[in-house]
């Protein structure tokens, strides 16, 4: 679907404010969503609904699209979230019975668009036919159909409405074109007149006037390619029979065949959003072990790229995702919890993590940081996984649940933008802020004071708790280690120092918050330090208290013969000390000691961010370390 230039004119001034092209665009997109979202529930009354919230929400949200050519994509993405809303929280639908549907609401669509050729081929019959075969169809399958084939949307515009990947769409569209067939034939509708059915179903559902110019499908719309087809084939006998045949075919004509998406694959890099939904084991007391507690759909974005801060946006479904439950949201200002049953936000201190205490994964983790985790905390059984060929995450079977059999995980990526993690309650649901004074402050101070083979450690440095206040005061550190080194990490680099001021070594800024709470980043403490540990291959374990108020993690650096442990609270997302054990009588190990200032209004002064070094620029810049630094301090001797 080719861009509009008057419809991007319209977005740009309305998102400037201009009233009258406000409602230019959105009587304009008022047809075209009545038309789509008709064809996708075959509900009358429920498209009128669907259509002014859809409107509505255009309305609120046209600032956030940050791109105006990709108004019709967007503007039909928020549709799609409508409608699969309505069915969520739907508990039962029963389907309107096809003949009512074609005696009432079809003959009044048939009545205004002239099909004087429909008439004279038994109008009545053909059309029950194709509605029937249509309402037989998932919604899904109709929504990607009427994209496609009425809307003429390429496959990367289909991507951006239904939340997936572009191969996921085309196979998608290719599920639904073999389901369609099925249902047409059941009624004697053959393969040859798929496109006459087709152009039948968008001329009878057309909105109004739209009706003469909405029933042509071309050829190309239904095609998908050899490469989608045999996608939703690998791994089966037939795939195998047609992969070896157009191989073996290509090798005889002498032409090299690479069975690969159309387009290249995206690159881990590349990567700035993903959403999937998840099923959770049901650990409560007395629970049966096979039964989820719910469905998790998640959606995460990085507005800074995949190794910066990070938002996340979690529902709660029922198992079945027909009843809503709580949601959890993390954006660049908070964490915040929504409780179902209270109709009531809370404003909490912490980041989420995971309640089977496993270390939070991330569909973009390269699979030998995936590998190395599932070491030491073990494979999940019952789970299978599948990525692509750039190793992100692609698919996932969780066989685990009785009540969630066999459940299919599709992860899509770059289909989010920043708008979509703007906080989504209204205004009357009571808002309770738990946070404590520096939580809601969004930064504070922090003092260190400790020990390593006698030798005292002090120093201190800055820490955001949130994404905005990271950008006004960015993280910082400095230490002294004795009355000889001297640490220190700030925007401008890490580097290491002598007392006197000569600087030793030089490291790219951030080096040595590896290890160091990053409340920032979107991850809480007890993630931030376990991701760390798996990035150098170091073992650790986790041990949560009683009260799950703290806990304490345990790595192994074997090259350094050094145990770390950390306490980390759990509810202030911070850690509060880290211990070195030595494994070797030559080193006495050491603590580091955290105090963070709730009333900072006495320490501004004291505690400013450190200057950089003199005479760095001339120093190369070397490969840090990761968490290794803080193990390393304990070889350090007077």
């Amino acid at each position: 679907m080719n861009s509009d230039q008057n419809v991007i004119q319209l977005v740009k001034q309305a998102q400037l404010g201009h009233r009258d092209c406000m409602s230019r665009l959105s009587e304009m997109a008022r047809g075209r969503l009545r038309t789509y979202i008709f064809r996708v529930t075959l509900d009358d009354e429920l498209t009128s609904d669907l259509v002014q919230e859809t409107l509505l929400q255009m309305v609120k949200s046209l600032n956030g699209l940050q791109k105006p050519e990709s108004f019709w994509s967007w503007l039909y993405r928020i549709a799609m979230n409508k409608i699969q809303q309505y069915y969520r929280q739907l508990v039962s639908r029963k389907t309107q019975p096809a003949s009512v549907f074609t005696g009432d609401i079809l003959g009044e669509q048939a009545g205004h668009s002239g099909l004087e050729g429909v008439r004279k081929l038994e109008r009545k019959e053909l059309s029950h036919n194709v509605i029937t075969a249509m309402e037989k169809l998932k919604q899904r399958d109709r929504a990607v159909i009427s994209l496609r084939c009425f809307d003429e949307m390429s496959f990367s515009e289909i991507a951006a409405v239904m939340d997936c990947s572009e191969i996921n769409a085309r196979l998608r569209f290719f599920r639904a074109k073999a389901a369609l067939k099925r249902q047409f034939a059941r009624f004697g509708i053959g393969r040859s007149s798929l496109l006459l059915a087709l152009g039948l179903f968008g001329k009878l559902t057309a909105a109004g006037e739209a009706a003469a110019t909405q029933g042509a499908v071309s050829a190309a719309t239904v095609k998908v390619g050899v490469g989608t087809v045999l996608a939703c084939y690998v791994g089966t006998k037939l795939g195998i029979v047609i992969t070896s045949a157009i191989i073996f075919a290509a090798a005889v004509a002498g032409t090299a065949v690479m069975l690969k998406e159309d387009a290249p694959g995206l690159k881990r890099e590349k990567v700035a959003s993903f959403h999937y939904t998840l099923q959770s084991r049901n650990n409560n007391p007395g629970a049966v072990a096979s039964l989820s507690k719910g469905a998790y759909e998640q959606w995460f974005y990085f507005p800074e790229g995949i190794d910066g801060p990070m938002f996340r946006r979690m529902q709660r479904w029922t198992p079945d995702q027909k009843g809503k439950l709580c949601t959890w949201l993390q954006n660049e200002e908070g964490n915040y919890y929504y409780h179902s049953g209270e109709r009531q936000v809370y404003i909490n201190n912490y980041h989420l993590w995971q309640s089977s205490m496993r270390t939070m994964q991330l569909p973009s983790d390269p699979p030998e940081f995936v590998q190395f985790l599932n070491q030491v905390e073990g494979v999940v059984e019952g789970v299978q996984h599948r990525r692509d060929r750039n190793g992100l995450l692609a698919e996932t079977i969780d066989r685990r649940f009785a009540d969630a059999s066999n459940y299919h995980t599709e992860y899509s990526y770059n289909t989010l933008e920043e708008s979509f993690f703007d906080y989504i309650w209204s205004m009357d649901i009571p808002i309770n802020d738990e946070r404590d004074e520096m939580h809601r402050r969004g930064w504070t101070y922090y003092e260190i004071s400790g020990e390593v083979n006698g030798q005292s450690i002090t120093g201190g440095g800055i820490v955001p708790f949130t994404c905005k206040t990271a950008r006004e005061h960015p993280a910082c550190i400095h230490l002294h280690v004795g009355d000889e080194w001297y640490y220190v990490d700030t925007q401008q680099g890490a580097y290491v120092c002598r007392a006197e001021g000569d600087c030793v070594a030089r490291y790219a800024s951030g080096a040595f918050m590896k290890g160091w709470m990053r409340p920032w980043m979107g991850l809480h403490a007890v993630d931030i330090v376990r991701r760390d540990a798996t990035e150098e291959h170091m073992q650790f374990e986790t041990i949560l208290s009683d009260e799950g108020d703290f806990a304490e993690i345990i790595i192994h650096d074997h090259h350094s013969d050094i145990r770390l442990r950390y306490s980390v609270d759990m509810e202030k997302d911070r850690i509060d000390w880290i211990q070195m054990e030595s494994l070797v009588k030559e080193r006495a190990g050491g603590i580091i000691q955290f105090h963070y200032c709730d009333d900072i209004r006495s320490l501004q002064e004291e505690l400013m961010e450190p200057p950089t070094p003199e005479g760095t620029a001339a120093i190369s810049v070397l490969e840090n370390d990761g968490i290794r630094w803080i193990s390393q301090l304990s070889a350090i001797q007077k």
